[in-house]
Protein backbone atom coordinates (compact mmCIF):
# COMPACT_ATOMS: atom_id res chain seq x y z
CA UNK A 1 0.00 0.00 0.00
CA UNK A 2 0.97 3.54 -0.74
CA UNK A 3 2.74 5.18 2.30
CA UNK A 4 0.94 8.04 3.93
CA UNK A 5 2.81 11.49 3.54
CA UNK A 6 1.98 13.92 6.79
CA UNK A 7 3.26 16.97 8.64
CA UNK A 8 5.64 19.29 7.40
CA UNK A 9 9.60 17.77 8.18
CA UNK A 10 11.23 19.98 11.15
CA UNK A 11 14.44 21.17 10.26
CA UNK A 12 17.26 19.11 10.69
CA UNK A 13 20.45 19.38 12.85
CA UNK A 14 23.30 20.44 11.21
CA UNK A 15 25.79 17.61 9.89
CA UNK A 16 28.89 18.45 7.75
CA UNK A 17 29.45 14.94 5.63
CA UNK A 18 33.40 14.54 4.62
CA UNK A 19 34.23 12.17 1.44
CA UNK A 20 35.61 8.52 1.50
CA UNK A 21 35.88 5.73 -0.05
CA UNK A 22 33.71 4.53 -2.02
CA UNK A 23 30.45 3.36 0.24
CA UNK A 24 28.29 0.03 0.16
CA UNK A 25 25.61 0.31 -2.98
CA UNK A 26 22.62 2.24 -2.57
CA UNK A 27 18.92 1.78 -4.11
CA UNK A 28 17.76 2.90 -7.21
CA UNK A 29 14.80 5.56 -7.05
CA UNK A 30 12.43 6.33 -9.93
CA UNK A 31 9.06 8.23 -10.38
CA UNK A 32 6.49 6.85 -12.16
CA UNK A 33 3.52 9.48 -13.12
CA UNK A 34 0.91 9.55 -14.87
CA UNK A 35 -0.96 13.00 -15.16
CA UNK A 36 -0.97 14.27 -11.90
CA UNK A 37 -0.43 11.22 -9.88
CA UNK A 38 3.38 9.72 -9.38
CA UNK A 39 4.74 7.03 -7.06
CA UNK A 40 8.29 7.49 -5.79
CA UNK A 41 9.54 3.56 -6.27
CA UNK A 42 12.53 2.17 -3.89
CA UNK A 43 14.63 -0.92 -5.87
CA UNK A 44 17.53 -2.37 -3.36
CA UNK A 45 20.33 -2.99 -4.68
CA UNK A 46 20.72 -6.78 -6.60
CA UNK A 47 20.88 -9.45 -3.83
CA UNK A 48 18.93 -7.15 -1.37
CA UNK A 49 15.52 -6.26 -0.09
CA UNK A 50 13.57 -3.97 1.99
CA UNK A 51 13.46 -5.23 5.16
CA UNK A 52 9.60 -5.76 6.01
CA UNK A 53 8.92 -5.47 9.56
CA UNK A 54 11.54 -2.72 9.89
CA UNK A 55 10.47 1.14 10.77
CA UNK A 56 11.61 3.26 8.08
CA UNK A 57 11.15 6.86 6.81
CA UNK A 58 12.65 10.63 6.11
CA UNK A 59 11.62 13.78 4.38
CA UNK A 60 10.46 14.21 0.53
CA UNK A 61 10.25 17.70 -1.01
CA UNK A 62 7.92 18.04 -4.47
CA UNK A 63 8.53 21.70 -5.59
CA UNK A 64 8.98 22.73 -2.06
CA UNK A 65 6.56 21.11 -0.23
CA UNK A 66 8.50 19.72 2.28
CA UNK A 67 7.01 16.85 4.16
CA UNK A 68 7.70 13.48 6.24
CA UNK A 69 7.35 9.83 5.59
CA UNK A 70 6.96 7.31 7.92
CA UNK A 71 6.09 3.59 7.44
CA UNK A 72 7.85 0.03 7.39
CA UNK A 73 9.62 -2.05 4.92
CA UNK A 74 5.99 -3.77 4.17
CA UNK A 75 4.89 -0.23 3.28
CA UNK A 76 7.94 0.60 0.89
CA UNK A 77 7.82 -1.99 -1.15
CA UNK A 78 4.40 -0.14 -3.59
CA UNK A 79 6.11 3.11 -3.34
CA UNK A 80 5.33 6.59 -2.38
CA UNK A 81 2.46 8.17 -3.64
CA UNK A 82 3.50 11.61 -4.90
CA UNK A 83 1.19 14.45 -6.23
CA UNK A 84 2.37 15.75 -9.40
CA UNK A 85 -0.24 19.14 -10.72
CA UNK A 86 0.28 20.14 -14.07
CA UNK A 87 2.75 19.21 -16.65
CA UNK A 88 5.57 20.26 -14.35
CA UNK A 89 9.01 20.34 -14.34
CA UNK A 90 8.43 18.85 -11.09
CA UNK A 91 11.63 18.63 -8.80
CA UNK A 92 11.40 16.22 -6.72
CA UNK A 93 14.17 15.15 -3.97
CA UNK A 94 14.45 13.95 -0.55
CA UNK A 95 16.38 11.61 2.20
CA UNK A 96 15.19 8.10 3.41
CA UNK A 97 16.59 5.96 5.96
CA UNK A 98 16.17 2.21 4.99
CA UNK A 99 17.00 -1.13 6.26
CA UNK A 100 18.59 -3.72 3.97
CA UNK A 101 18.99 -7.46 4.08
CA UNK A 102 20.23 -10.08 1.96
CA UNK A 103 17.89 -12.50 0.05
CA UNK A 104 18.15 -15.90 1.70
CA UNK A 105 19.75 -14.62 4.66
CA UNK A 106 19.62 -13.15 7.91
CA UNK A 107 21.98 -10.10 7.54
CA UNK A 108 20.45 -6.76 7.68
CA UNK A 109 22.37 -3.35 7.03
CA UNK A 110 20.55 0.54 8.06
CA UNK A 111 20.80 2.54 4.69
CA UNK A 112 20.41 6.55 4.21
CA UNK A 113 20.27 7.33 0.66
CA UNK A 114 19.60 11.33 -0.71
CA UNK A 115 17.90 12.17 -4.05
CA UNK A 116 17.14 14.37 -6.39
CA UNK A 117 16.08 14.76 -9.97
CA UNK A 118 12.83 16.40 -12.15
CA UNK A 119 10.19 15.12 -14.20
CA UNK A 120 7.86 16.68 -16.51
CA UNK A 121 5.19 16.04 -18.77
CA UNK A 122 1.61 14.00 -18.40
CA UNK A 123 3.17 10.50 -18.15
CA UNK A 124 6.64 9.06 -18.15
CA UNK A 125 9.02 7.65 -15.90
CA UNK A 126 12.23 8.62 -14.71
CA UNK A 127 15.51 7.58 -12.14
CA UNK A 128 16.27 10.29 -10.01
CA UNK A 129 20.25 11.10 -8.98
CA UNK A 130 21.26 8.93 -5.54
CA UNK A 131 23.67 10.13 -3.20
CA UNK A 132 24.50 9.58 0.98
CA UNK A 133 22.55 12.05 2.36
CA UNK A 134 22.97 15.41 3.76
CA UNK A 135 21.11 17.02 6.25
CA UNK A 136 21.08 20.90 5.65
CA UNK A 137 23.82 23.10 7.36
CA UNK A 138 22.87 26.07 9.31
CA UNK A 139 24.76 28.75 7.27
CA UNK A 140 27.12 31.12 9.28
CA UNK A 141 25.78 34.88 8.27
CA UNK A 142 28.12 36.40 5.81
CA UNK A 143 29.34 39.84 6.34
CA UNK A 144 27.45 42.55 5.42
CA UNK A 145 29.49 44.04 2.69
CA UNK A 146 28.96 40.41 0.97
CA UNK A 147 25.22 41.31 0.34
CA UNK A 148 26.17 44.68 -1.39
CA UNK A 149 24.59 45.25 -4.83
CA UNK A 150 26.98 47.39 -7.45
CA UNK A 151 25.11 50.69 -7.31
CA UNK A 152 25.05 50.40 -3.47
CA UNK A 153 28.66 49.79 -3.53
CA UNK A 154 29.76 52.54 -5.88
CA UNK A 155 27.51 55.23 -4.42
CA UNK A 156 29.73 54.20 -0.65
CA UNK A 157 32.70 54.25 -2.57
CA UNK A 158 31.75 58.08 -3.61
CA UNK A 159 31.21 58.58 -0.07
CA UNK A 160 34.32 57.37 1.75
CA UNK A 161 36.86 57.01 -0.74
CA UNK A 162 37.15 53.54 -0.81
CA UNK A 163 37.77 50.90 -3.65
CA UNK A 164 34.76 48.69 -5.00
CA UNK A 165 35.44 45.26 -5.24
CA UNK A 166 33.62 43.66 -7.94
CA UNK A 167 33.48 39.48 -7.83
CA UNK A 168 32.70 37.98 -11.06
CA UNK A 169 32.38 34.41 -10.26
CA UNK A 170 30.09 31.17 -10.79
CA UNK A 171 29.02 28.44 -8.61
CA UNK A 172 30.91 25.26 -10.36
CA UNK A 173 33.77 27.51 -11.20
CA UNK A 174 36.26 25.69 -8.80
CA UNK A 175 39.17 28.65 -8.51
CA UNK A 176 35.88 30.68 -7.57
CA UNK A 177 35.19 28.78 -4.54
CA UNK A 178 38.14 28.68 -3.18
CA UNK A 179 38.86 32.21 -4.02
CA UNK A 180 35.34 32.29 -2.00
CA UNK A 181 36.35 29.61 0.89
CA UNK A 182 39.70 31.50 1.75
CA UNK A 183 38.79 35.09 1.44
CA UNK A 184 35.69 36.84 0.69
CA UNK A 185 33.30 34.58 2.80
CA UNK A 186 35.74 34.28 5.76
CA UNK A 187 35.77 37.87 6.88
CA UNK A 188 39.45 38.30 6.33
CA UNK A 189 40.83 41.88 7.38
CA UNK A 190 42.10 43.12 4.38
CA UNK A 191 38.57 43.25 2.43
CA UNK A 192 37.31 46.07 5.39
CA UNK A 193 39.30 48.45 3.30
CA UNK A 194 36.83 47.47 0.07
CA UNK A 195 33.22 47.59 -0.84
CA UNK A 196 32.88 43.77 -1.95
CA UNK A 197 30.04 43.15 -4.65
CA UNK A 198 29.82 38.94 -5.31
CA UNK A 199 28.71 38.78 -9.09
CA UNK A 200 27.19 35.48 -10.37
CA UNK A 201 28.06 35.49 -13.07
CA UNK A 202 25.36 32.71 -14.68
CA UNK A 203 22.79 35.18 -14.23
CA UNK A 204 21.37 37.98 -16.78
CA UNK A 205 21.32 40.37 -14.25
CA UNK A 206 25.26 40.47 -14.29
CA UNK A 207 25.37 41.02 -18.12
CA UNK A 208 25.53 45.03 -18.12
CA UNK A 209 28.89 44.35 -16.57
CA UNK A 210 30.42 41.45 -17.47
CA UNK A 211 30.28 43.66 -21.07
CA UNK A 212 31.18 47.30 -19.14
CA UNK A 213 34.40 45.39 -17.85
CA UNK A 214 35.10 43.13 -20.60
CA UNK A 215 35.37 39.79 -18.50
CA UNK A 216 36.20 36.78 -20.13
CA UNK A 217 37.14 33.96 -17.49
CA UNK A 218 36.39 32.88 -13.93
CA UNK A 219 36.58 34.70 -11.76
CA UNK A 220 37.38 38.21 -12.30
CA UNK A 221 38.05 40.41 -9.34
CA UNK A 222 38.14 44.24 -10.64
CA UNK A 223 39.00 46.86 -8.49
CA UNK A 224 37.50 49.82 -9.15
CA UNK A 225 36.51 53.71 -7.68
CA UNK A 226 33.54 55.22 -6.85
CA UNK A 227 32.59 56.36 -10.26
CA UNK A 228 33.49 52.87 -11.83
CA UNK A 229 37.21 53.75 -12.98
CA UNK A 230 38.94 50.43 -13.12
CA UNK A 231 42.24 50.66 -11.08
CA UNK A 232 43.77 46.77 -11.52
CA UNK A 233 41.98 43.44 -12.01
CA UNK A 234 43.33 39.89 -11.26
CA UNK A 235 42.32 36.93 -13.64
CA UNK A 236 41.65 33.57 -11.80
CA UNK A 237 43.06 32.96 -8.07
CA UNK A 238 46.85 32.81 -7.42
CA UNK A 239 46.17 31.49 -3.70
CA UNK A 240 45.30 33.52 -0.66
CA UNK A 241 48.27 35.09 0.02
CA UNK A 242 49.20 36.76 -3.80
CA UNK A 243 45.86 37.33 -3.79
CA UNK A 244 45.76 39.15 -0.19
CA UNK A 245 48.74 40.97 -1.00
CA UNK A 246 47.52 42.59 -4.22
CA UNK A 247 44.84 43.80 -1.81
CA UNK A 248 46.97 45.20 0.47
CA UNK A 249 49.11 47.33 -2.64
CA UNK A 250 45.77 48.79 -3.73
CA UNK A 251 44.25 49.89 -0.33
CA UNK A 252 47.69 51.14 0.75
CA UNK A 253 47.52 53.11 -2.45
CA UNK A 254 51.09 51.39 -4.27
CA UNK A 255 48.80 50.07 -6.76
CA UNK A 256 49.40 52.02 -9.57
CA UNK A 257 46.06 52.19 -12.53
CA UNK A 258 46.81 50.77 -15.63
CA UNK A 259 46.31 54.23 -17.15
CA UNK A 260 48.85 56.03 -14.54
CA UNK A 261 51.20 53.02 -15.48
CA UNK A 262 50.41 53.82 -19.48
CA UNK A 263 51.49 57.58 -18.96
CA UNK A 264 54.77 57.59 -16.97
CA UNK A 265 58.43 56.65 -18.43
CA UNK A 266 58.75 53.12 -17.99
CA UNK A 267 61.72 50.59 -18.07
CA UNK A 268 61.72 47.84 -20.38
CA UNK A 269 61.06 45.62 -16.94
CA UNK A 270 58.28 47.69 -16.41
CA UNK A 271 56.76 47.52 -19.90
CA UNK A 272 56.85 44.10 -19.48
CA UNK A 273 54.78 44.09 -16.23
CA UNK A 274 52.66 46.32 -17.85
CA UNK A 275 51.85 43.91 -21.19
CA UNK A 276 50.49 41.38 -19.06
CA UNK A 277 48.40 43.04 -16.69
CA UNK A 278 46.65 44.80 -20.08
CA UNK A 279 46.88 41.15 -21.75
CA UNK A 280 44.81 40.20 -18.46
CA UNK A 281 42.35 42.62 -18.70
CA UNK A 282 41.48 41.84 -22.06
CA UNK A 283 43.09 44.73 -24.16
CA UNK A 284 45.05 43.07 -25.76
CA UNK A 285 45.95 45.33 -28.86
CA UNK A 286 47.31 47.73 -26.50
CA UNK A 287 49.54 44.76 -24.51
CA UNK A 288 51.03 44.16 -28.43
CA UNK A 289 51.74 47.38 -28.91
CA UNK A 290 53.93 47.65 -25.55
CA UNK A 291 55.86 44.70 -26.62
CA UNK A 292 57.33 46.17 -29.42
CA UNK A 293 59.24 48.54 -27.14
CA UNK A 294 62.71 47.81 -26.74
CA UNK A 295 64.11 45.22 -24.09
CA UNK A 296 60.48 44.52 -23.49
CA UNK A 297 60.64 40.66 -24.70
CA UNK A 298 63.70 40.63 -22.91
CA UNK A 299 61.98 39.89 -20.10
CA UNK A 300 59.92 37.20 -18.66
CA UNK A 301 56.51 38.83 -18.17
CA UNK A 302 56.82 40.16 -21.41
CA UNK A 303 57.47 36.67 -22.89
CA UNK A 304 54.95 35.55 -21.23
CA UNK A 305 52.32 38.30 -21.87
CA UNK A 306 53.37 37.57 -25.75
CA UNK A 307 52.95 33.46 -25.52
CA UNK A 308 49.39 33.63 -24.07
CA UNK A 309 48.44 36.12 -27.00
CA UNK A 310 49.99 34.65 -29.85
CA UNK A 311 51.14 30.81 -28.84
CA UNK A 312 54.25 31.14 -30.75
CA UNK A 313 56.73 28.33 -29.90
CA UNK A 314 60.06 30.57 -30.05
CA UNK A 315 58.48 32.23 -26.66
CA UNK A 316 57.68 29.04 -25.56
CA UNK A 317 61.34 27.60 -25.90
CA UNK A 318 62.73 31.00 -24.57
CA UNK A 319 60.36 30.48 -21.31
CA UNK A 320 61.31 27.18 -20.99
CA UNK A 321 65.06 28.12 -20.57
CA UNK A 322 65.09 31.50 -18.79
CA UNK A 323 61.16 30.90 -16.50
CA UNK A 324 60.85 27.42 -15.86
CA UNK A 325 60.17 27.86 -12.43
CA UNK A 326 56.70 29.87 -13.76
CA UNK A 327 55.94 26.71 -15.86
CA UNK A 328 52.33 27.19 -13.88
CA UNK A 329 51.93 31.18 -15.23
CA UNK A 330 52.70 30.53 -19.13
CA UNK A 331 52.96 26.90 -19.39
CA UNK A 332 49.02 25.53 -20.25
CA UNK A 333 48.45 27.01 -24.20
CA UNK A 334 51.40 24.06 -24.77
CA UNK A 335 48.96 21.44 -24.16
CA UNK A 336 46.92 22.51 -26.62
CA UNK A 337 49.83 22.95 -29.77
CA UNK A 338 50.71 20.60 -31.96
CA UNK A 339 54.31 19.49 -30.65
CA UNK A 340 57.06 17.44 -31.73
CA UNK A 341 58.94 14.75 -30.02
CA UNK A 342 61.54 17.27 -29.32
CA UNK A 343 59.19 19.66 -28.06
CA UNK A 344 57.91 17.12 -26.10
CA UNK A 345 60.88 16.43 -24.24
CA UNK A 346 61.42 20.12 -23.50
CA UNK A 347 58.60 20.88 -21.74
CA UNK A 348 58.28 17.60 -20.07
CA UNK A 349 61.66 18.76 -18.98
CA UNK A 350 60.63 22.02 -18.04
CA UNK A 351 58.14 20.68 -15.47
CA UNK A 352 60.43 18.29 -13.99
CA UNK A 353 62.66 21.50 -13.16
CA UNK A 354 59.78 23.86 -11.85
CA UNK A 355 58.66 20.68 -9.43
CA UNK A 356 62.25 21.58 -7.72
CA UNK A 357 60.51 24.56 -6.55
CA UNK A 358 56.87 23.56 -6.21
CA UNK A 359 54.50 23.56 -3.30
CA UNK A 360 52.89 20.05 -2.30
CA UNK A 361 49.43 19.48 -3.37
CA UNK A 362 48.00 21.26 -5.99
CA UNK A 363 50.95 22.50 -7.50
CA UNK A 364 53.03 19.60 -8.12
CA UNK A 365 49.59 18.02 -9.24
CA UNK A 366 49.64 20.41 -11.61
CA UNK A 367 53.14 19.91 -12.86
CA UNK A 368 52.61 16.23 -12.88
CA UNK A 369 48.81 16.65 -14.79
CA UNK A 370 51.45 18.44 -17.48
CA UNK A 371 53.20 16.07 -17.98
CA UNK A 372 51.09 13.22 -18.29
CA UNK A 373 49.50 15.02 -21.41
CA UNK A 374 53.11 15.60 -23.17
CA UNK A 375 54.33 11.64 -22.64
CA UNK A 376 53.17 9.97 -25.49
CA UNK A 377 53.39 6.49 -23.53
CA UNK A 378 49.82 5.69 -22.37
CA UNK A 379 51.04 3.53 -19.41
CA UNK A 380 53.14 6.21 -18.78
CA UNK A 381 50.91 8.88 -18.70
CA UNK A 382 48.36 6.85 -16.63
CA UNK A 383 51.47 6.83 -13.89
CA UNK A 384 51.86 10.31 -13.60
CA UNK A 385 48.14 10.86 -13.38
CA UNK A 386 47.80 8.75 -10.29
CA UNK A 387 50.84 10.24 -8.78
CA UNK A 388 49.25 13.99 -9.18
CA UNK A 389 46.26 12.30 -7.76
CA UNK A 390 48.06 10.93 -4.47
CA UNK A 391 49.50 14.42 -4.43
CA UNK A 392 46.14 16.16 -4.61
CA UNK A 393 44.40 14.04 -2.37
CA UNK A 394 46.88 14.32 0.50
CA UNK A 395 46.58 17.54 0.70
CA UNK A 396 43.22 18.17 1.24
CA UNK A 397 42.01 19.72 4.39
CA UNK A 398 39.01 18.18 5.31
CA UNK A 399 36.45 21.30 5.30
CA UNK A 400 34.29 20.40 2.08
CA UNK A 401 34.16 24.37 1.89
CA UNK A 402 38.05 24.51 1.04
CA UNK A 403 38.05 21.27 -0.56
CA UNK A 404 35.45 21.83 -2.92
CA UNK A 405 37.77 23.76 -5.67
CA UNK A 406 39.70 20.56 -6.06
CA UNK A 407 37.49 18.14 -6.54
CA UNK A 408 36.68 18.16 -9.75
CA UNK A 409 40.35 18.05 -10.47
CA UNK A 410 40.98 15.29 -8.46
CA UNK A 411 37.92 13.32 -10.46
CA UNK A 412 39.76 14.06 -13.50
CA UNK A 413 42.81 12.43 -12.57
CA UNK A 414 41.44 9.83 -11.33
CA UNK A 415 39.83 9.52 -14.39
CA UNK A 416 42.95 10.00 -16.31
CA UNK A 417 45.01 7.16 -14.32
CA UNK A 418 42.62 4.72 -15.42
CA UNK A 419 40.49 4.38 -11.79
CA UNK A 420 36.88 5.79 -13.41
CA UNK A 421 35.10 4.04 -10.54
CA UNK A 422 36.87 6.23 -7.88
CA UNK A 423 36.53 9.42 -10.02
CA UNK A 424 32.67 8.44 -9.94
CA UNK A 425 32.63 7.29 -6.37
CA UNK A 426 34.43 11.05 -5.74
CA UNK A 427 31.68 13.07 -7.57
CA UNK A 428 28.25 11.15 -6.16
CA UNK A 429 29.94 11.54 -2.88
CA UNK A 430 30.36 15.28 -3.80
CA UNK A 431 26.84 15.27 -4.73
CA UNK A 432 25.55 14.61 -1.23
CA UNK A 433 27.96 17.79 0.42
CA UNK A 434 26.67 20.09 -1.84
CA UNK A 435 23.18 18.40 -2.71
CA UNK A 436 21.12 21.82 -3.85
CA UNK A 437 23.25 23.11 -6.46
CA UNK A 438 23.97 22.10 -10.12
CA UNK A 439 27.79 21.44 -10.04
CA UNK A 440 28.81 18.20 -8.93
CA UNK A 441 25.42 16.48 -10.63
CA UNK A 442 26.63 17.99 -13.80
CA UNK A 443 30.21 16.77 -13.29
CA UNK A 444 28.73 13.23 -12.63
CA UNK A 445 26.46 13.26 -15.81
CA UNK A 446 29.86 13.96 -17.68
CA UNK A 447 31.74 11.15 -16.23
CA UNK A 448 29.20 8.84 -17.31
CA UNK A 449 28.59 10.44 -20.96
CA UNK A 450 33.04 9.99 -20.89
CA UNK A 451 32.19 6.27 -19.74
CA UNK A 452 28.96 5.80 -22.25
CA UNK A 453 27.10 4.99 -19.38
CA UNK A 454 24.00 7.20 -21.00
CA UNK A 455 21.25 5.74 -18.74
CA UNK A 456 22.76 5.81 -15.82
CA UNK A 457 24.02 9.67 -16.28
CA UNK A 458 20.31 10.76 -17.09
CA UNK A 459 19.35 10.98 -13.44
CA UNK A 460 22.15 13.28 -12.64
CA UNK A 461 21.63 15.35 -16.16
CA UNK A 462 17.95 15.74 -14.89
CA UNK A 463 19.01 16.79 -11.23
CA UNK A 464 21.61 19.29 -13.21
CA UNK A 465 18.83 20.77 -15.06
CA UNK A 466 16.05 20.80 -11.93
CA UNK A 467 19.11 23.11 -10.20
CA UNK A 468 20.28 25.42 -13.20
CA UNK A 469 19.17 28.67 -13.94
CA UNK A 470 20.69 31.37 -16.61
CA UNK A 471 23.82 29.95 -18.48
CA UNK A 472 23.62 27.29 -16.48
CA UNK A 473 20.60 25.73 -18.03
CA UNK A 474 21.89 25.79 -21.43
CA UNK A 475 25.24 24.01 -20.62
CA UNK A 476 22.78 21.51 -18.44
CA UNK A 477 20.82 21.11 -21.46
CA UNK A 478 23.46 20.09 -23.71
CA UNK A 479 24.76 18.02 -21.62
CA UNK A 480 21.35 15.97 -20.80
CA UNK A 481 21.47 16.10 -24.77
CA UNK A 482 24.85 14.40 -24.83
CA UNK A 483 23.53 11.36 -23.22
CA UNK A 484 19.60 10.98 -24.43
CA UNK A 485 21.65 11.27 -28.32
CA UNK A 486 24.02 8.55 -26.92
CA UNK A 487 21.36 6.36 -25.66
CA UNK A 488 19.81 6.43 -28.62
CA UNK A 489 16.80 8.90 -27.96
CA UNK A 490 17.67 11.90 -30.45
CA UNK A 491 14.26 12.91 -30.11
CA UNK A 492 13.84 13.38 -26.67
CA UNK A 493 17.44 15.10 -26.61
CA UNK A 494 16.31 17.36 -29.58
CA UNK A 495 13.11 18.41 -27.31
CA UNK A 496 14.94 19.53 -24.85
CA UNK A 497 17.31 21.70 -26.36
CA UNK A 498 14.46 22.92 -28.33
CA UNK A 499 12.54 23.75 -25.21
CA UNK A 500 15.81 25.57 -23.47
CA UNK A 501 16.16 27.58 -26.02
CA UNK A 502 12.72 28.99 -26.28
CA UNK A 503 12.67 29.98 -22.74
CA UNK A 504 16.48 31.15 -22.22
CA UNK A 505 16.64 34.99 -22.24
CA UNK A 506 18.50 36.09 -24.29
CA UNK A 507 21.36 39.24 -24.18
CA UNK A 508 21.56 41.96 -26.91
CA UNK A 509 23.62 41.67 -29.51
CA UNK A 510 26.02 44.14 -28.75
CA UNK A 511 26.79 43.13 -25.25
CA UNK A 512 30.07 40.74 -24.61
CA UNK A 513 28.87 37.87 -22.43
CA UNK A 514 29.64 34.09 -22.80
CA UNK A 515 25.74 33.58 -23.19
CA UNK A 516 26.50 34.16 -26.92
CA UNK A 517 28.84 31.53 -27.63
CA UNK A 518 26.39 29.03 -25.10
CA UNK A 519 23.20 30.12 -27.12
CA UNK A 520 25.81 29.15 -30.43
CA UNK A 521 26.85 25.86 -29.33
CA UNK A 522 23.06 24.44 -28.22
CA UNK A 523 21.98 26.12 -31.78
CA UNK A 524 25.27 23.91 -33.40
CA UNK A 525 23.84 21.02 -31.80
CA UNK A 526 20.70 21.09 -31.81
CA UNK A 527 21.00 21.72 -35.96
CA UNK A 528 23.20 18.00 -36.14
CA UNK A 529 20.40 16.09 -34.17
CA UNK A 530 18.07 17.32 -36.65
CA UNK A 531 20.14 16.38 -39.52
CA UNK A 532 20.18 12.78 -38.17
Amino acid sequence: MFLLLTALAAADQAHEPTLESAPAPLPTIAVHWRKESGVLVIDAPAGEHLAPDASMGGWLDVNGRHLRVEGTGASFVDGVALLLPGEGPHTVQGELELSLCVDGGTSCRPVAVGFIGQVEGRRGQEWLAVHPPVRERVEEEEPVHHLLGPEQAFEMALADGKLVLLDFSTVWCPPCNQLAAEVLHNERPVLQDFHVVVLDADTPQSWGLKDQYSVGGYPTVVLADGEGKELDRMVGYPGQVEFEAWLAQAATGQLRSIQERMAETRSPEQSAALALRLKNAGRDQEALDLLEEPGVLDQVDGRIARFMLMEQMEDGQWLAEQAPERLLDWGWPVLGMDLRDAERHLFFGTASQAMLSAQPGLEVANLLYMQARLVPDPAVSQALSAAAAASLAGSLSGDPALDRAHWGFLSQLYQDAGQPEQALALMQQACSVYPHELTFFHATAGLMLKQERFDEGMPYAHAALALSYGDQRLRAAMRMAELQSGAGDTEQAIAVLEQELALVERPASDVDVRTHRYLLQAEEMLAELKKG
